[in-house]
């Protein structure tokens, strides 16, 4: 028979009283019992800074352990308590079946009658357990959106997150973001709505408007510069004057409010209060890409839900706060642990991602999952150019580099010799290099010219194959 032992932990300390109920075996759904009579009751509210403990039988028995998890963090986040909880390595991603689910849901909710902590007992000889801590928060933010596969599909703009990357992660059991950067509002629409029409769970990605400011002077004398490769194209660069817009900002925040994206991610910079107030009225989770301390700082002090920490190996643009300084050159690991040590927020890894001892080596650091894109560049699904692709497969591409010369921006690619020739001079003007160059990158990705094209590529990118992007996130987790 199955003994749960429910006791009563008041706030800031433990209580005297204890209660344990005997259920019967465990069948392929659980019941919820009503309270005995004179069982004690704690008004949850008062209680709610009692810390949550969780302990499960044998190693196999990881499954309800991490049911009960996840059941425990739905819980936590309706009931406004706030902080975190650790658990063991070994148990951090098990898969929880919707049998043990159902059960971990009544389990808790025997938690919310009698509110206070609990201590599970699935089988005799505990294995694993969750201890109590600090104050305790949305303690794996997978958890309630029900994916079990702590690997998941970076948003890649420009092109290579199309809706066939984002339905392919879902199906197996991750999630993956759109990037709605560098794309009207309308196809963003239409993005969403061909991956809602699959009934999967997904995340958006915005560019919060952080321009760069650039002088005329240095545009125009920029764009006398990489006018001399347009010219094979027959092309003539926008020189004149550089185009400074938000990326269509305020359509794309006001698009996702009505259609409630489950998750939403911020790059560049952290969006106004007005925007996080509509967002979260809508329903949306709140993810902010940070790549320092101090901006993992800022982020938990507006009230995100959870962090998005982007090491200086990712592929593509910095999500840096402060592009004018040179990126950090802090291993992904040391960078989590770094902002998990000063900030209670679930963590995302990203950056450099190359392999399973990657993903590994991120889980251990603290984080809740890893995120990648690099590596999902060549598979079936992608819509990298072909360009893109083969340059990535390529020998003769030996290394990745940080370069402002496409974007004005700092992003890492493959080293090219645009890269080499343009970098030195390319001013900083973000969006005006970007949409500068934007004419001569496409001509050339068609051309099949991958010398004048922005290759952007993670450290780990030796690891990007051709095979289907499932396959892809079902390697990366192996180990776990």
């Amino acid at each position: 028979m199955l003994c749960l032992v429910v006791q009563l932990l008041l706030d800031r300390g433990i209580g005297a009283a204890g209660v344990s109920i005997c259920a019967p075996p465990i069948p392929d759904r659980a019941v919820r019992r009503p309270m005995a009579a004179g069982e004690p009751t704690v008004d949850y509210r008062a209680a709610a800074r009692a810390p949550l403990m969780l302990v499960a039988g044998r190693r196999d028995l990881a499954v309800p352990a991490k049911a009960v998890f996840n059941s425990a963090a739905r819980y936590q986040r309706s009931t406004a308590v706030t902080g975190y909880l650790e658990y063991p390595a070994a148990c951090h991603h098990t898969v929880a079946t919707a049998g043990w689910e159902a059960l971990a849901d009544d389990l808790l909710g025997w938690v919310e009658l009698q509110l206070g902590s609990a201590v599970v007992d699935f089988r005799a000889g505990a294995w694993c357990h969750l201890i109590p801590l600090k104050e305790v928060v949305v303690a794996d933010i997978l958890s309630d959106l029900g994916i079990a596969l702590p690997v998941l599909a970076a948003p890649m703009s420009g092109g290579p997150t199309m809706p066939a990357i984002v339905v392919a992660a879902a199906k197996v059991g991750s999630v993956g973001f759109l990037a709605a950067g560098c794309k009207t509002a309308e196809s963003l629409e239409e993005q969403i709505t061909e991956v809602r029409a699959e009934r999967v769970v997904f995340g958006v990605n915005l560019f919060v408007p952080k321009p760069i400011p650039i002088s005329t002077r240095s545009y125009r004398d920029y764009a006398r510069a990489v006018q001399v490769e347009a010219d094979r194209y027959r092309l003539t660069l926008p020189g004149h004057e550089p185009v400074e817009d938000d990326d269509g900002w305020r359509d794309k925040v006001d698009l996702i409010t009505a259609m409630s994206v489950p998750w939403v991610s911020f790059t560049f910079g952290i969006p106004d209060a007005a925007v996080i107030k509509a967002l979260r009225a809508s329903g949306c989770t709140l993810l902010q890409t940070v790549t320092t301390v101090a901006e993992a700082r800022r982020a938990a002090e507006v009230g995100m839900d959870a962090l998005v920490v982007q090491a200086s190996g990712a592929g593509g643009h910095s999500a840096t706060f402060s592009p004018e300084r040179p990126l950090p050159k802090v291993g992904l690991p040391d960078l989590i642990a770094g902002i998990r040590r000063t900030v209670d927020l679930p963590v995302l890894a990203a950056g450099g991602i190359g392999g399973p001892a990657d993903v590994t080596a991120a889980l251990d650091a603290g984080a809740v999952a890893a995120m990648v894109g690099t590596l999902l560049l060549r598979t079936d699904e992608s819509a990298a150019s072909a360009t893109h692709k083969a340059a990535l497969a390529n020998p003769v591409s030996s290394t990745t580099a940080v370069t402002r010369a496409f974007s004005g921006r700092p992003a890492r690619g493959l080293r090219n010799y645009f890269m080499a020739r343009y970098g030195p001079v390319a001013p900083a003007g973000y969006p005006g290099v970007h949409h500068l160059t934007s004419p001569l990158r496409k001509a050339a990705a068609d051309a099949g010219n991958a010398q004048l094209v922005h290759l952007w590529a993670g450290t780990g990118y030796r690891e990007a194959r051709s095979e289907p992007a499932a396959d892809t996130l079902q390697r990366l987790a192996n180990r776990i």
